[in-house]
């Protein structure tokens, strides 16, 4: 094997070696992706308030802990044979232990070729400096698989009789990736492991990743993407909270569907991701909320025991406000200080109605 060919593979593990440790690093600062991966933190306001705004803080989504190997392809490619050809002469040595017959009970060499019985290079073992590699071929001298060690990286690669990598799998330090690649030598299926983030992404022929799944301790977060390779759907669990986001075809959530505390909550958005309508119970109150183009909520409705309430707002202010708590019903009028200016409503049988000045006096009433 030709000295640049050896370099040029040599060159391609220390490439792998530099991947992995980049994965490490895009995985530090992702670090929270999983704790978060898919995972909405939606909290429900206080229903003492009687409207239930937009149920919390917005949802944060991230498409999971993907490993940057399975967005960059996972070109692991270790190894194709980096080993001289032959023993050279005088590179030979034996080392009989004491008393031993003149069978030598160890061979060192910086280099070893196996061939077979048409005088074929099957196998070669060897040095290039502190690196060592093996390399296998088949009967039509194709490379079927490397080994190799450079450094603290390690690389294994095999191939089919095309010539084409089917499987790889390197390891820096403790960190480890494997790839998996279809016959075209398309990656299909990579697992990396770094510290203690574990990434699974399945990609189509095309090489696009459409299912990624991530996990840092307990936590867990599950994308789907479309042939675009835009994140359609995330499901994510941290501790006992679920959470599902579905989003657009440019990549904008569109819903978003969770249960913190037990407590469940669905809101939709619209085209510019504003919170436009909200549903969640807290409890066993539920609750609904309409929302303007600035999201602020513009109807309410809510249910708590006997006590059901519709309310429409304007700037964060109820100004109108309907209610039923058992079989009697009122319906209050407010003005933009929120002071009520008008109830009508039933007692029983009977049915009143009071306005009032600004002071909150009462101004007129009947009967």
């Amino acid at each position: 094997m030709a000295d640049s060919e050896a370099l040029e593979l040599t060159k391609r593990l220390e490439r792998v070696e530099r991947d992995v440790r980049r994965y490490r690093v895009v995985l530090a600062v992702l670090g929270v992706g999983v704790l978060t991966a898919g995972i909405l933190v939606v909290r429900a306001p206080d229903l003492a308030a009687g409207i239930l705004l937009g149920f919390g803080a917005d949802p944060v989504m991230l498409a999971g802990a993907r490993f940057a190997v399975l967005a960059g392809g996972l070109v692991i490619v270790f190894w194709g044979g980096f080993l001289v050809r032959g023993v050279a002469a005088g590179g030979l040595s034996a080392n009989r232990p004491a008393g031993a017959s003149g069978t030598p009970g160890v061979i060192q060499a910086r280099q070893f070729q196996v061939v077979d019985g048409a005088g074929k290079v099957r196998g070669e073992l060897g040095m290039r400096g502190d690196n060592v590699g093996l390399t296998l071929k088949d009967k039509a001298e194709n490379l079927r698989a490397a080994l190799g060690v450079v450094g603290d990286t390690v690389g294994l690669w095999l191939n089919d009789k095309a010539g084409k990598v089917r499987a790889k799998v390197g390891m820096v330090g403790d960190d480890v990736v494997l790839g998996l690649n279809d016959k075209a030598g398309k990656v299909r299926a990579q697992l990396g492991m770094v510290g203690d983030h574990v990434s699974l992404g399945l990609a189509d022929k095309a090489g696009k990743v459409l299912a990624d799944l991530g996990m840092l301790g307990d936590n867990v977060g599950l994308t789907l993407a479309d042939k675009a390779g835009k994140v359609r759907a995330g499901l994510g669990m941290v501790g006992d909270d679920v959470a599902l986001t579905l989003y657009d075809k440019a990549g904008k959530v569109q819903a978003a569907l969770a249960t913190v505390d037990d407590a469940p909550a669905l809101r939709l958005y619209d085209k510019a991701e504003k919170v436009r309508a909200g549903l969640g119970v807290l409890g066993d109150a539920p609750g609904l909320g309409l929302y303007d183009e600035g999201e602020d909520a513009r109807v309410t409705l809510h249910v708590a025991g006997d006590d059901v309430g519709l309310d429409l707002l304007r700037a964060e202010k109820v100004r109108a406000g309907l209610r039923m708590v058992g079989d009697d019903v009122s319906l209050g009028l407010l003005d933009k200080a929120g002071k009520v200016r008008a109830v009508l409503g039933t007692a029983g049988d009977g049915v009143g109605l009071r306005l009032f000045d600004k002071a909150g006096k009462v101004l007129w009433e009947a009967p």
